[in-house]
This record gives structure tokens, sequence and C-alpha cells, in this order.
């Protein structure tokens, strides 16, 4: 059964109720009105009885008439009064996506143009300075370790299982502290807190990263093989990517790190030519890619 066959039962089951109190009434008011005439006859009364109950209905039949269309041209106002407001709603639903979209492409703008305008700032400066001084050898050895806004229960025992795995395969590490607290010392090893990924990695020959989408991209773009140490979330599906990219020899998940399969996935990455030379050719075409483009056509399409 549909609304509308609904609505229409409804007012007919609405309308026999009515019909029927107004039957009752009219047989109570014409009882109420002979007994004050007592010298009816039963033919008279019967006569008056039927009077007073086509009277009643009449005037209920009327009475629901009027209230019925009445209410269906409530229900029509209403009706089209919310179609509106539907519509409104939509339209401002898309206005707002529109403007925020244009808002972050001015931000994306402004920002080029800054960075054009006024060159690197002093964060940038001092790591341009810093990275080629790291006194870590040349870039073939030299594998950077992060795990970015990722968190470990033992940063302590992470750490050690880390240098562990670079001394094992022959590396020298520079261990980016971020949120989980990894540091090491020695002499072939360094730990350092933030540093520009589009500065740090060029001069790395590997990079040792949970996966986010941020690292894997600045990963790629920097044009160098990775060892994906996924932890949560999204970082899974990265690091499959980076496998079947050819960037990285194995994925090496964080809760199943052990040092000989970290030293492994490193030895490959770093001594096999393959996987630096699709990372080099992958980062290229990242390098050349205009990301900003496709978004003010986007918003053309939308705009119709």
């Amino acid at each position: 059964m549909t609304a509308e066959d609904e609505r229409v039962l409804v007012r007919e089951i609405e309308g026999h109720l009515l019909l029927a109190a107004a039957r009752e009434e009219g047989r109570t008011a014409a009882a109420r009105t002979a007994s004050r005439l007592g010298w009816l006859t039963d033919t008279q009364r019967d006569a008056l009885e039927r009077e007073f109950e086509a009277e009643y209905l009449t005037l209920s039949r009327l009475s629901w008439q009027r209230t019925a269309a009445r209410a269906e041209e409530l229900r029509r106002t209403y009706e089209t009064r919310y179609r509106a407001l539907r519509l409104r709603l939509l339209a401002w639903l898309l206005f707002g996506c529109a403007v925020l979209a244009a808002a972050g492409l001015l931000v994306v703008s402004v920002a080029a143009w800054v960075r054009r305008e006024s060159g690197p700032g002093p964060l940038l400066v001092g790591a341009a300075v810093a990275v080629p001084q790291l006194g870590l050898g040349a870039v073939g050895d030299r594998v950077v370790v992060g795990l970015g806004s990722a968190t470990v229960p033992d940063a302590g025992r992470l750490s050690a299982q880390v240098v562990a795995a670079l001394r094992r395969a022959g590396l020298r590490g520079v261990i980016q502290r971020g949120w989980g607290g990894l540091a090491a010392d020695g002499d072939d090893v360094l730990t350092i807190d933030e540093v520009p990924h589009a500065l740090l990695f060029p001069h790395m020959a590997a990079v040792v990263h949970h996966a986010g989408a941020g690292t894997t991209a600045a990963g790629l773009r920097a044009g160098v093989p990775a060892v994906p140490v996924p932890v949560r979330f999204d970082a899974g599906f990265w690091s499959a990517r980076l496998v079947a990219l050819g960037i990285a020899p194995a994925v090496v998940p964080l809760r199943r790190l052990a040092v000989d399969a970290l030293a492994s996935a490193l030895v490959r990455a770093t001594r096999e030519p393959q996987y630096r030379e699709r990372a080099c050719a992958l980062g290229a075409r990242v390098r050349d890619e205009d990301g900003a483009a496709p978004v003010p056509a986007a918003l053309d399409r939308l705009g119709g």
C-alpha cells in the first residue's frame, strides 16, 4: 500500500466515524425534543428522529469535507516548502564545497608564490646545509629510518633492533626521532628531529618508513627505494603498492619486525639495482606532474 492509499483509507475511516457520530447526535437531539412534546405520536417521533438525523448528517458531511480539503491543502503547502528547503540546503552544500576547494587551491597557489619570491626559510636552509654534512659516508650506504606520527610501546627495544639490522646489512643510518621516540648513538648512526623529507630523502640510499600516505609520496617524489614498516590504517595498502611498483623489495610489518627480516630487505633495497632504477624513473614522473592542475577543471565540471 502506498502512502497516498494510506491517506485515502484514513480519510474514509474518519468520514465513517464522523457520520456515525452525527447519526447518534441526531437521535439524541430528536429524543430531547420529543420529550418536551409529550403529545407526539410514535409515528411523529420516528419522523422527527429521521429529520434530525438527516440534518446532523448534512452538517457533518459539510464539516468533514471542509476539514479534509483544508488538510490536503496544508499537506501540499508543507510538501512544497520541504522540497524547496531541501533544494536550498543542497545548493548551499555544493556552494560550501566549491568555496572550500577554491580556498584550498588559493592557499596552495599563495604558498607556492611565497616560496618562489622569498626562497627557503631558516629550517630548510639549515637542513640543506646539515644533510650533506652528516658525515655518514656516501649515498650508497646511508639509510634513513623514521616512523613519523606512529607510536610504539618500547622505543628503546625497537631502536636497538633497527641499529642491529642496519649494522648487519653493512649500512649507516639516520634515525628520525618522531612521535615514537626512536634514538641511537654510535659512529654509524645519527639521531635527528624534524627535517623536511624533500631535503633529506634524496641523500639516502633507501628510506625505512611507516608507509603513511604523505611519507610514501615524499619517498616516491625523491626517487629512493623504500622498506615499508606499516603500523596501522592505510599503511598496509601503501606498503603493498610500493612492492607492486617495484620500489620496495618486501613489507616488514612493525608488529612482527625482526632484525633478520629488516636487514634482508635493506640489503635488497640498496644492493639490487632494479629498485633504485624503478624508484628514479617513477620519481621523475611524479616530479613532472602538476597535482594542482586538475582541481580547477574539477570545479568547472561541478559548476556545470
